[in-house]
């Protein structure tokens, strides 16, 4: 047999899912996405895949075997009280997946033919993008990413306001590092089209749909189920987390309407953990003892029962507000059951001609189909007909196309491994400024003035600015960014970029501030081109100047760079850390670069410093 001509390497990151699993029973929505494109992706003479997860306590990439989280994923299909395969889930929790829960070594792609495909949620890791870009800028790898919705973003009411807030900077970040993007879904990559446009992103690259299976793990021989699944006969199934934006209070009064028009109507069992905003119909179950009894509420369900539970129902039923592709109406339809779904955003993508649709939001129309589907034989035969006309899209498809758009991306330029900045223009370290939708008047006014103003210049920052500053940190010692910049840790972290035009020498000024209990701190600063400030007793606040800071000639291009160490008495040191275990030293506000001849500039810096007392 040949040896293997390997020409690209794809690293594909589930740390989300690592930490998911040490918190969780059962894998759910994005996370099972994630589970079936791992478990069917194709085997290439040409392509390598490896897996990592970013650990907390080594603060990097470490590996995770495939063949270990082959066999976790399918134990996790298995109700609990069957499964075999053990895994450490605090470690999990920490980011870490292996047999014996130690930390595996360190991830190490190929120099220039790696990608990094991220298919989870990443918005729940702190400081991913800083890590990303460190990963990236390390290896001169790719990144390729699936978004499977943008629902706290154009839906942002039907969702905790926190999560929205922490996607939407996340989102902004993601696009910047991005070298292609995947959708599960032409809506959902609509909706991108429509964020980026009115984002001011500067994402110009590929964006492929590459859809979602509907398969399921069946029932293992001999699995033990539930008692309480142990029902057959004439019921309606609802799979979805118990949410507001799912809409399970709509399926509450549809079904209460037709026991008030027929003195009966059909049992729902609702499978799903509680979420957000599921209030209005937890109330209207215990107001009216769960409608009588025909509610049934069924939390962490494994895969194996849910089969069962999609097997044995008559229908199923999916009156979601908004989706990014929408898991159970493919689920419902591959088991050749028919469903009952809302005709908004995805939807229709998932179930075509094969499912059958209600007006969104009415609670007249999902009435009038589940009553015509469940009493009227005619209607239900029709709709099964529909049914058996469903061509789903299988996992080994979806995992193909993820496979294929990385490929795509290997020879072609790391997109934004360098941020090219403009001289003379101020530069922030903080996060990018989602103000609160809860403020309003002058709290309002004062919040969006404090995230946008400017510290070495006169005027606000723009949108753009704030992805750019925080893009050109590099090293694992930067803490998450603030409202008011980033701290940089007793590790220390450097700055590195480029600047438009031609130019060789710059003068760097940034602002700073040393965390408060912190006196006799030692900050070392040394500059591309070899020149090298050593700073001590500094003011708690202020600007530090750094001359002769040059551009020098790496192997992936020109840039300017500014690596800052810092150190502290072990005294000084104990006392940050039992009061914050990140051990912040110095955070850096914001920062600028002018020519060393432009003395314009340079006075207008002097004279805002003085005037603001920076």
């Amino acid at each position: 047999m040949g040896e293997r001509m390997v020409a690209s390497y794809i690293f594909f990151d589930v740390s989300d899912f690592v930490y998911f699993i040490g918190h969780h029973d059962n894998l759910t929505g994005i996370q099972r996405v994630q589970a079936e494109i791992i478990k069917n992706l194709p085997y290439s003479d040409t392509i390598e895949c490896h897996f990592m997860s970013f650990s907390h306590k080594a603060r990097t990439f470490v590996g995770v075997d495939y063949g270990y989280l082959i066999e976790v994923i399918e134990d996790l299909a298995r109700p609990v009280q069957s499964r075999t395969v053990n895994y450490d889930r605090e470690a999990a929790r920490g980011g870490v997946l292996s047999r014996d829960g130690a930390i595996p070594p360190a991830t190490v792609p190929k120099y220039n033919k790696s990608v990094i495909c991220l298919l989870g949620a990443a918005w729940v890791q702190e400081n991913y993008a800083l890590h990303m870009h460190n990963f990236r800028r390390q290896y001169n790898a790719r990144f390729v990413g699936l978004i499977h919705d943008l629902i706290p973003i154009f839906a942002k009411e039907t969702c905790d306001q926190g999560t929205a807030l922490v996607f939407e900077r996340f989102i902004s970040e993601f696009l910047n590092y991005s070298d292609a993007v995947l959708t599960v879904s032409q809506s959902t990559k609509n909706d991108l089209l429509r964020y980026i446009a009115q984002s001011g992103s500067d994402y110009t690259g590929s964006i492929t749909v590459t859809r979602n299976g509907g398969g399921i793990c069946r029932p293992a021989e001999g699995t033990v189920l539930k008692q309480a699944l142990a029902t057959s006969g004439d019921f309606i199934l609802f799979v979805s987390t118990i949410e507001g934006r799912k809409n399970h209070h709509l399926a509450f009064k549809a079904l209460a309407q037709i026991l008030a028009r027929r003195g009966d109507c059909p049992k729902l069992i609702c499978v799903g953990r509680v979420g957000w905003r599921a209030e209005d119909f937890l109330n209207s179950c215990y107001e009216t003892d769960f409608l009588n009894g025909r509610i049934q509420i069924l939390q962490d369900i494994s895969d194996s029962e849910l089969s069962t539970l999609y097997e044995t129902c008559k229908f199923s039923i999916y009156p979601s507000m908004y989706e990014g592709w929408g898991l159970p109406v493919g689920e419902s339809l591959e088991r050749g059951k028919v469903v009952i779904a809302s005709d908004s955003s995805s939807i229709p993508e998932v179930g075509g001609p094969a499912a059958v649709y209600f007006e969104s939001g009415s609670v007249d129309s999902l009435a009038k189909a589940i009553e015509a589907n469940f009493y009227d034989d005619s209607v239900y035969e029709k709709s099964c007909a529909a049914v058996l006309d469903y061509i789903p899209t299988t996992w080994p498809e979806v995992a193909e196309r993820v496979v294929a758009a990385c490929a795509q991306v290997i020879n072609e330029p790391t997109r934004n491994l360098y941020r090219t900045l403009e001289i003379g223009k101020e530069y922030p370290f903080r996060k990018v400024p989602v103000i609160d939708h809860n403020l309003n008047g002058d709290a309002l006014s004062d919040a969006v003035m404090a995230a946008r103003a400017k510290v070495l210049t006169n005027g606000a920052f723009r949108s753009a600015v704030y992805n750019l500053g925080l893009d050109v940190r590099l090293g694992s010692g930067w803490c998450a960014p603030e409202h008011w910049g980033s701290w940089i840790s007793a590790k220390g972290g450097d700055l590195i970029y480029q600047l438009d035009g031609d130019v060789d020498e710059v003068i760097v000024q940034l602002a700073y501030q040393i965390v408060g209990f912190a006196p006799n701190v030692h900050v070392k600063i040394r500059a591309s081109g070899g020149g090298t400030l050593n700073l001590s007793n500094l003011p708690q606040n202020g600007v530090l100047v750094i001359p002769n800071v040059k551009r020098i000639d790496g192997m992936d291009g020109s840039y300017f760079s500014l690596a800052i160490s810092v150190s502290a008495s072990p005294d000084t040191l104990a006392a940050i850390s039992q009061a914050d275990s990140r051990l912040p030293i110095i955070g850096l506000k914001s920062f600028v670069n002018i020519k060393p001849n432009d003395f314009e500039a340079r006075l207008a810096l002097l004279e805002h410093a003085l005037m603001s007392g920076a």
